[in-house]
């Protein structure tokens, strides 16, 4: 477990993020959705780039 002051969840899991798969957020509700839309931004980040990756693997 570990406790610390932030300004609010959103900050809290912009830092659990950097923590990658080492983090399990068993609560409360708010900050898992809120790490949900981290996850979310990031995977969308990342979809163009999945799209070339299989576009190239087909070649």
């Amino acid at each position: 477990m570990v406790r610390f002051r932030a300004g609010g969840l959103r900050e809290i899991a912009e830092h659990l993020f950097t923590w990658g798969g080492e983090v399990v957020i068993e609560g409360p509700e708010a900050l898992q959705a809120a790490m949900r839309e981290r996850l979310d931004a990031a995977s969308a980040c990342l979809r163009p780039l999945l799209t070339q990756h299989d576009v190239r693997a087909g070649e």
